[in-house]
């Protein structure tokens, strides 16, 4: 098919026009992404050692916080995104005081989180047990009773933590059992001690101690309902209970938690 003249002269205003329609539409296209280019900014989080909990600092709005919510919620709902930002800011914070979380958190099923939880939980087992390496070091050189005051600290430290069970938990309760001997201070630590490694005649004779120096102390009575509950001595336990209550012996909100519980 072919055109005339006057059908090409018709056509050759729509063949200037649309080159320049076209360049204008661009024109317009990158004015507005150059409007949005403006207004956005790149974050970038540079990352250290994972074992050391090495992080940059993160500048985080206040109100975006207020926002999110806990850990454990985070993980009941199972919010990935939100697991991974609380999970950083454990990393960057205090570790030591979130055990419980990052116990639970390894146990859960996103993978990133588990490694991070896993990861930082090994790190503090480490940390606690160079420190255990070094005060055995300095005891053997010199027991001083403030050095075996503070050896027995960081290892009360350690096992309340829930890091360590099974055997290996044995292995340093044993361990606390032979310091706390040489310490009057650590008296009530180490009945507690003996209650839980299942070496009740020991805690009983040092129960008799503790009663006669802390008569009216109710964790005392504490430790010794829990002899008694070790042994299944019913009978003695009811006594007990009794003349903490004939006796108005000043009990704590805890203990008198404690006391509701058992009666």
């Amino acid at each position: 098919m072919r055109l005339d003249k006057n059908e090409l002269k018709n056509l050759m205003p729509i063949v200037f026009v649309v080159p320049v329609f076209g360049a204008l539409c661009l024109l317009v296209r990158l004015a507005g992404e150059k409007g949005r280019w403006i207004g956005s900014r790149t974050i970038g989080l540079e990352q250290g050692s994972v074992m050391t909990g090495q992080y940059m600092q993160i500048q985080v709005n206040e109100d975006v916080c207020k926002e999110l919510v806990p850990l454990e919620e985070a993980l009941l709902v199972n919010d990935t995104k939100v697991c991974h930002s609380m999970m950083l800011g454990i990393l960057c914070g205090h570790p030591e005081e979130s055990i419980e979380m990052l116990q639970r958190a390894g146990s859960g099923d996103d993978m990133e989180v588990t490694h991070y939880a896993t990861t930082m939980m090994m790190e503090l087992l480490t940390q606690y047990e160079k420190k255990i390496q070094e005060y055995d070091r300095r005891y053997q050189e010199n027991p001083e009773p403030e050095l075996i005051c503070e050896y027995i600290n960081c290892l009360v430290g350690l096992i309340e933590s829930g890091l360590v069970e099974g055997d290996i938990e044995r292995i340093y309760r044993q361990r606390l059992a032979g310091l706390t001997q040489q310490c009057e201070k650590a008296l009530l630590i180490g009945i507690e001690n003996n209650l839980m490694l299942g070496e009740n005649e020991k805690a009983y004779e040092q129960l008799k101690v503790a009663y006669r120096v802390y008569p009216e102390d109710e964790r005392v009575y504490m430790l010794l309902g829990q002899y008694f509950h070790n042994i299944r001595d019913c009978d003695s336990f009811e006594k007990m209970v009794r003349h903490l209550r004939d006796n108005h012996i000043y009990l704590s909100h805890e203990g008198k938690e404690w006391l509701a519980f058992w009666s």
